[in-house]
C-alpha cells in the first residue's frame, strides 16, 4: 500500500528510548554501552561493568569493618546446625548475622547499580566445607519473569584455601541459552536434574569453557549473574573448612517461580513465595505492571514453616 508523501513520518509513533524501556537487566542490555557514556558513572565503576557483562561475575569486599567478628559469630552459631552435607539452609530465620550479610549495603549498592531496580535478598545457603557441587545455572533453581532479575552473592566466611574444595565459575557463560527441563526432552520434576547437571557438563566441555577457581579472602564476595555456570571443586584436604554464606537476590516488579516444576510453553507455572529479608514482608508478584494473585499457595513453593516472628 502507498503512502502520500509525508503520511509515514506524520503517523510513525514515536521512537522508544529503548536503554530505558527494555525489561532486560541493565547488564544484559545491547544499549549498555550508550547507557554508560551518560550515566556520569567514574571510569572504574564504568570498567567494572564492562568486566561483569563480559565475564558474568565481579569480586569485591563486603565493606563491613567487624566483618571477621560476624563471620566468627555465624560459624560458631552454625555448629550446632549443621546438617550431614554441613550446610544450612535459610538461617536467617534466627541468626541476626546471617541476615546483615545478606543486607550489607555494599552488596545491596552494587546490586542497584547492575540491575537498575530495587534488590530484594530472599534465600540464603550457609557451608561449612566445600560443596563440591556439579556445574549449574542458578536459573534451573530460582527464575524470574522478566528474565533475569535474580543473582547470587558468595560471601567467603574465612580465606579460601585452593585444597578445600572452592567455588569455580564458568567465565562467559551466563551468555549460554537458558537451559530447563524442556529443553533436555524429559519432565520438569526435581528427579530429573540428574539429567540437567550431566547435560551441563557435557555442554560446557564441548564448548572448551573451562571452570575458574575463586580464591577469596576472608570477606571478600563474589556476584554471579542470573545464567553464570558455577559448582564446587572436589575437596582435596577434608581437614580443611571453606565457611561461607551464599545470598541469592530477585529485583522488584517480577514474578518469581520454580523452573524444576514449571512448564511455561504448557502454561504450568510453579511460582515462589518471596520474602524480603531486609523488612520481613512478603514481595507481590507482578506482571507487566499488575499484581499476581497468588491464590491459596497450592501452586506455589513456599519457605518451611513455621515462620520467624518477625516475618509477616
Amino acid at each position: 500500500m502507498a503512502y502520500p508523501a509525508g503520511a509515514a513520518a506524520e503517523t510513525a509513533p514515536a521512537r522508544l528510548n529503548y536503554a530505558d524501556s527494555l525489561s532486560i537487566p541493565a547488564i544484559e542490555s545491547p544499549f549498555l554501552e550508550s547507557m554508560l557514556a551518560t550515566s556520569g558513572y567514574a571510569s572504574e565503576i564504568k570498567a567494572g561493568l564492562r568486566s561483569l557483562a563480559r565475564d558474568g561475575y565481579v569480586v569485591f569486599d563486603i565493606g563491613m569493618p567487624d566483618f571477621p567478628a560476624v563471620a566468627e559469630r555465624i560459624t560458631s552459631d552454625l555448629k550446632k546446625h549443621w546438617g550431614q552435607d554441613r550446610r544450612v539452609s535459610e538461617a536467617w530465620y534466627w541468626n541476626t548475622d546471617v541476615r546483615a550479610v545478606a543486607n550489607a549495603p555494599r552488596i545491596l549498592e552494587y546490586c542497584r547499580l547492575i540491575y537498575r531496580r530495587e534488590p530484594i535478598p530472599f534465600q540464603t545457603l550457609n557451608f561449612e566445607i566445600g560443596s563440591e557441587q556439579p556445574a549449574h545455572s542458578d536459573t534451573i533453581h530460582f527464575h524470574s519473569l522478566p528474565r533475569h532479575y535474580m543473582c547470587g552473592v558468595w560471601v567467603a566466611m574465612e580465606d579460601i584455601h585452593p585444597e578445600s574444595g572452592p567455588l569455580v565459575v564458568y567465565p562467559g557463560s551466563h551468555k549460554l541459552p537458558d537451559y530447563d527441563m524442556q529443553d533436555l526432552g524429559v519432565p520438569p520434576t526435581p528427579g530429573n536434574y540428574y539429567v540437567y547437571e550431566e547435560f551441563v557438563r557435557d555442554a560446557l566441555a564441548s564448548l572448551g569453557i573451562a571452570p575458574m577457581p575463586v580464591l577469596l579472602e576472608q570477606g571478600q564476595c563474589v556476584l554471579w549473574l542470573a545464567n553464570l555456570y558455577h559448582g564446587g571443586t572436589a575437596i582435596k584436604d577434608p581437614k580443611r573448612t571453606r565457611c561461607s554464606q551464599a545470598t541469592h537476590y530477585y529485583f522488584e516488579d517480577c514474578q518469581y517461580y520454580f523452573p524444576m516444576q514449571s512448564d511455561l510453553p504448557a502454561g504450568k507455572i510453579t511460582r515462589r513465595e518471596v520474602i524480603d529479608l531486609r523488612s520481613g514482608k512478603f514481595v507481590p508478584h507482578f506482571h507487566q505492571g499488575q499484581q499476581v494473585d497468588l491464590g491459596d499457595l497450592r501452586d506455589v513453593c513456599t519457605y518451611p514453616r513455621p515462620l520467624p516472628d518477625w516475618v509477616g
